[in-house]
């Protein structure tokens, strides 16, 4: 089953690949030389390749050793695209958006989501060094300029962004490689168990901040604000990890053992993923100008779905628990439009009608909880 989703999710990178690269090229008029001068084109062009020949590989056998290491490099060329882009991670429009950000991110989670895990050596960042160096020279081809290092700046952002850029993309390079190694079953039990006690803590320290700004100083005000659906999925999720840690500390047991309820928390991360996506492409309200704000739209439901695939045993769920997941937000917008004050909430969604809305809304829960339970799937004997 696991092949089966990570085939399927590759084909879709391809035809988001060909489709995004179609647009650029022939409908924008700019012609070849001039698409491909975009760094964003060029490290979506040599992951576009390594996702080919995986999935290639993946249908007439396994995927070897040395290509797992080549899309690392490749992979640390999508990282450097993700943070040279990010501010465009709030504007959703294609093609631009899939090139810059869309395809980087599939990218990235091929790697954690699919990829054998142990595969890299030592040395393998500096490959990814070369690697992006590589990709600098082509752009600086492209652009008619050769290969001049007084283009780097340029390329890395502008000046005064290039030492951030720099240092984003090599820790996220690290990250990388550490995630590599920690979750490759050769670095100890104990490191995991460390790095998902300390996830945890971060995430309840930030999220219960998020809440207490937004819901108030006391429990009233606080009950009221949970009609906001970023606020009850902050909250659901706050209580959720909070209480899977208080049950391994009672229970003298690892971070990151057997999450005591995975059928009810993968309603809550049905929550945060909703959240997330809900937020950002129909709601569309760009970044949010307030701190606890932005914690409750992304980076809490973000660290929510990202702890479920790292710390989380897989193969729990049931097939028809995407029904009665999906069944929760669900009962929620009802419960709003019934009391007409959906649509005061979210202003942005009043451009539907309610039937258009609901039918759609049903059929996009649906999908992103069986999402949920495909890749729970797909990692089950990872």
């Amino acid at each position: 089953m696991k092949k089966t989703v990570s085939q399927i999710y590759r084909l879709a990178f391809i035809l988001f690949y060909i489709w995004a690269t179609f647009e650029s090229i022939f409908l924008s008029g700019g012609g070849i030389r001039n698409a491909f001068s975009a760094p964003a084109l060029l490290a979506d062009t040599c992951a576009f390749l390594v996702v080919l020949a995986s999935f290639i590989f993946s249908v007439i056998g396994s995927i070897p050793e040395v290509l797992i290491r080549i899309k690392g490099a490749v992979t640390a060329m999508a990282l450097l695209v993700l943070v040279l882009a990010f501010s465009m991670f709030f504007t959703p429009s294609a093609p631009g958006w899939i090139l810059n950000i869309l395809l980087p991110v599939m990218m990235i989670l091929d790697f954690i989501l699919f990829d054998k895990k142990g595969a890299f050596r030592i040395y393998d960042p500096l490959l990814w060094l070369l690697a992006l160096a590589l990709l600098f020279a082509l752009w600086s081809f492209l652009s008619g300029h050769g290969f001049d290092l007084s283009r780097l700046a340029d390329f890395l952002g502008g000046k005064e962004h290039m030492l951030s850029t720099l240092l984003s993309t090599l820790l996220a390079g690290a990250l990388m490689f550490g995630l590599d190694k920690l979750f490759s079953g050769r670095g100890g039990f104990r490191s995991k168990d460390l790095f998902c006690w300390l996830y945890r803590i971060i995430f309840l320290l930030l999220t219960g901040w998020a809440l207490y700004k937004t819901g108030g100083e006391n429990l009233l005000t606080f009950f009221l604000s949970l009609k906001r659906f970023a606020v009850l999925s902050g909250f659901l999720s706050f209580l959720a990890i909070a209480v899977i840690l208080i049950f391994c500390i009672l229970r003298f047991r690892h971070a990151n053992s057997a999450t005591p309820f995975p059928r009810l928390k993968g309603a809550f991360t049905l929550f945060a993923a909703v959240t997330v996506i809900g937020y950002h492409f129909f709601v569309k309200g760009g970044t949010p100008s307030e701190t606890p704000w932005l914690i409750l739209l992304y980076i809490s439901p973000i660290m929510m779905i990202f702890d479920w695939i790292f710390f989380d045993s897989k193969g729990k769920f049931r097939p028809y628990d995407p029904l009665w997941w999906a069944s929760l937000p669900a009962l929620y917008c009802v419960a709003f439009l019934v009391h007409k004050s959906f649509f005061a909430m979210y202003p942005a969604l009043s451009c539907y009608s309610k039937e258009l809305f609901f039918c759609g809304g049903i059929l996009s829960l649906l999908a992103v909880s069986y999402g949920i339970y495909l890749i729970d799937l797909a990692m089950k004997n990872k």
